[in-house]
């Protein structure tokens, strides 16, 4: 059964009162039995998994959101050519999106304000719904404020974007649901694409409500656009290596979207834990999740009794010395995209560690944490690539994009360590 408190902070949300939202979700608990529900859950976790490694969801929103749709919106669908073989991923961005920035310098300006635009409420069944799906599944979600983007320009080497606040809970019943819509979509057609996409006004109505059309996927500015922040990590290695190894993850089945996805390490939302104007600017999460899900870190910011943001900086071993080394790694945005399966933002990271003697001092302190499937940090090696890894259909938009991007630019900034790839952006 849901915490009392989680039912009352999302009756708040939907305007409804408690106790009678309360009464709601417990009547949707009694409908069915546990070992009913359960199975219908399991069953779930299945389909995910299905439509993760057949590559099902990507396949529908392709066809959802066409190229022609993409472009009327001011928007081009994120491709790259890799050997012999063309990706169209479900990433959506603009050629002005993908360029570097310096993060962490006077190039990245990111501002804190007050955005009273008000979000539209799903209907109470479909949030009662999956409030009990994410519970049986075992999905972990908590409140906390995040980041919601309102604008954003690119240019000349320069990132300007401005940031509203928002909270968790609003997200995950909103757009952060639209993967789990499309998940049952899936289940109530067996999989065939054809008959989701010619009865999606009625199985999808949530994604006809949020994301009918390109042209909101571009407009943040009037609806809740969370923002991820994807880092492709590479970390020198001397010889015998002598490349970059850029861990890799799978998520877990407990992490609140993407389940089960192929994705770089660190993968984040954008959020503060002490005080939003003190940590908008990307680089602040960056070094938090790196913290947090390289090093072990506090996984929980939200509950963090620190009264300073930055409280890990001198804590963390491995953070401490990238601070004191700064002409030691790049940290660079690499591109911006919208992923068209949540609309949630994109910001594509690189941090490139070049001293070897990084490796050499903190290799035995990665660790995995809770949102990674089992203990094993996949490693990409630059010297001796996996081809095939590139072309896996069980890639998270977001992760395979930001990698494409990190790989792009660390045949520039690290060319001395990587085997050159026959990879190409298509845009």
């Amino acid at each position: 059964m849901l915490e009392p408190a989680t039912i009352a902070a999302i009756a708040k949300l939907l305007g409804l009162s408690v106790p009678k939202f309360a009464a709601a979700v417990k009547r949707a608990y009694s409908r069915s039995s546990e070992a009913v529900a359960r199975e219908r859950a399991a069953a779930f976790i299945a389909a995910g998994g299905k439509a993760i490694t057949e590559g099902s969801s990507s396949e529908f929103l392709r066809r959802f959101y066409t190229d022609d749709a993409l472009q009327a919106g001011g928007l081009t669908p994120y491709r790259f050519r890799f050997l012999k073989d063309t990706v169209r991923t479900t990433v959506a961005t603009r050629a002005d999106w993908i360029h570097k920035v310096e993060l962490r310098t006077e190039h990245e300006e990111c501002l804190f304000t007050t955005d009273d635009t008000e979000m539209p409420k799903p209907p109470e069944c479909s949030v009662i719904e999956l409030l009990r799906s994410l519970d049986l599944r075992g999905v972990k979600i908590w409140n906390a404020p995040l980041y919601r983007l309102v604008g954003i320009k690119i240019a000349d080497g320069r990132l300007n974007a401005e940031f509203a606040l928002d909270e968790f809970y609003r997200y995950r019943i909103t757009n952060g649901a639209l993967g789990d819509e499309l998940i049952q979509g899936l289940i109530d057609v067996d999989f065939n694409l054809d008959d989701l996409f010619n009865e999606a006004k009625s199985l999808l109505p949530l994604r006809h409500a949020i994301l009918p059309d390109a042209r909101k996927i571009g407009d943040f500015k009037s609806r809740l656009c969370s923002t991820g922040i994807n880092i492709v990590t590479a970390i020198a290695r001397p010889p015998p290596y002598s490349d970059y190894a850029i861990i890799l993850q799978r998520r877990s089945g407990s992490v609140s979207t993407r389940q089960q996805g192929l994705s770089v390490v660190p993968a984040g939302i954008h959020q503060p834990c002490i005080h939003p104007g003190d940590e908008v600017a990307i680089s602040c999460t960056v070094f938090r999740e790196v913290f947090e899900e390289l090093f072990g870190g506090e996984d929980r910011p939200e509950t963090s009794k620190h009264l300073v943001h930055d409280w890990y900086y001198k804590e963390s071993a491995p953070i401490k010395w990238l601070l004191n080394h700064t002409g030691a790694y790049s940290l660079l945005l690499t591109g911006f995209g919208v992923s068209t399966l949540s609309g949630s933002c994109t910001f594509s990271v690189l941090l490139a560690i070049h001293d070897e003697h990084f490796w050499k001092k903190f290799r035995h302190l990665l660790r995995t944490n809770w949102e990674v499937t089992d203990d094993q940090m996949p490693i990409f090696s630059t010297k001796s690539p996996q081809p095939e890894l590139l072309l896996r259909k069980d890639w998270t938009d977001s992760g395979l994009f930001s990698l494409i991007e990190g790989l792009l630019e660390l045949q520039k900034v690290g060319r001395l360590r990587c085997k050159r790839l026959d990879l190409e952006r298509l845009l």
